[in-house]
């Protein structure tokens, strides 16, 4: 990947990332008790995208699966409960970067 595709990437990612929910309970970035913003209901619109992903995962439940590799996947998700969450948000962002990144491909 050029530097140039590698920092536009970088912009279309931390783009759509401004749009999506990031208040961490716990971990090096988490908001203090009391200095929580107050929490806005999810609009339908981010409903759609978490349940957009869920609905794409689930095409891959019949495909064969390493046990071990899933053994391994369930005993981190337990130790980090926040992980489906980033997860989650770590899929929106990297299609929302394929999407910006395929539109200036087709306008260039």
């Amino acid at each position: 990947m050029t530097p140039y595709v590698m920092a536009a990437a970088s912009r279309v990612a931390a783009a759509a990332l401004e749009g999506w929910r990031t208040t961490p309970a716990s971990g090096p970035n988490a908001v203090r008790r009391g200095h929580e913003k107050e929490r806005k209901p999810m609009t339908p619109e981010e409903r759609q995208v978490i349940t957009g992903i869920f609905e794409r995962l689930q095409a891959a439940e019949g495909h064969p699966r390493d046990p071990e590799a899933e053994k391994l996947i369930a005993d981190l998700v337990a130790k980090q409960p926040y992980a489906p969450y980033a997860m989650a948000q770590s899929v929106y962002v990297n299609e929302q970067a394929l999407v910006g990144l395929n539109q200036r491909v087709a306008n260039s």
